[in-house]
């Protein structure tokens, strides 16, 4: 059954690195809302949005690039979901940070904040620097060839004061997922983007705002989720989302 699983897993990565590949690629707008009167909607024709076909990820692909981007932990503080507003309790949390081949601080890079599903976490998608996973492979093959631009990939976890949350179904889906939007914009940006090279010219509010052009969400299964609700109180700070094997909110 762990076999089967795991599997399945990468097939629906690959299908989610598909998305990105295409979406980044072409510049389309998701799911913008007219109520947020402070965003400019897209108004480029939907024909000229289209995208004209979906490739299949080549064989090579799935082996090692040539030029080859680089995973790096990264460490962030933040604070126990269900007391968030409180601040009463620190944590120490690890994100995975994937940054392409000839990263250049100079440079600004597209960021993609990518979450796992249940019973995983931050090392589910790319894997870690010592053990890298097939996802990595394909994003650094499509940079490789053009097929994408340079981009900055961070896979945070929602798992909170345990690495065996995302395992309990109740707490992931109604707590964990539903709080996480806090750290999200609140600690893990602005400490990975006071790092990393992004378009924002701060970690102000009101920089990461003005950058969102240039950064999405996604996440696989109770990361689609965590998805759902960084759109909901996010969207301000995020162009695209992207979900895949999602779990439905009502």
């Amino acid at each position: 059954m762990k076999k089967i699983l795991i599997i399945v897993l990468i097939l629906v990565i690959i299908l989610l690195a598909t998305i990105v590949i295409f979406y980044f690629r072409n510049g389309n707008n998701i799911s913008m809302n007219n109520n947020i009167p402070e965003i400019q909607r897209d108004t480029t024709s939907n024909k000229e949005n289209e995208i004209s076909e979906i490739k299949e990820i080549p064989q090579s692909y799935y082996s090692k690039a040539n030029n080859q981007g680089k995973l790096e932990e990264f460490y962030y503080d933040t604070y126990e979901s269900k007391t968030y507003e409180q601040k009463s309790k620190k944590l120490r949390k690890r994100a995975i940070v994937y940054t392409p081949y000839g990263y250049d601080k100079n440079k600004e890079y597209d960021i993609f904040y990518l979450m796992h599903g249940g019973w995983s976490n931050e090392t589910a998608s790319l894997g870690t620097p010592n053990n890298p996973g097939i996802f990595k492979n394909i994003i650094d093959n499509a940079i490789e060839n053009k097929e994408i631009r340079q981009i900055i990939i961070v896979c945070p976890t929602y798992n909170n004061e345990s690495q065996e949350d995302s395992g309990d179904y109740t707490l992931a889906y109604y707590t964990l997922t539903v709080n996480y939007h806090n750290e999200l914009i609140n600690d893990l940006i602005p400490a990975v983007e006071s790092k990393y090279s992004t378009y924002s010219k701060s970690t102000s509010h009101e920089d990461i705002v003005k950058s969102r052009e240039h950064r999405a969400f996604g996440g696989f299964s109770m990361g689609s989720v965590t998805t759902w609700h960084t759109f909901i109180n996010n969207l301000d700070s995020f162009k695209y989302f992207i979900t895949s094997s999602r779990c439905n909110r009502q």
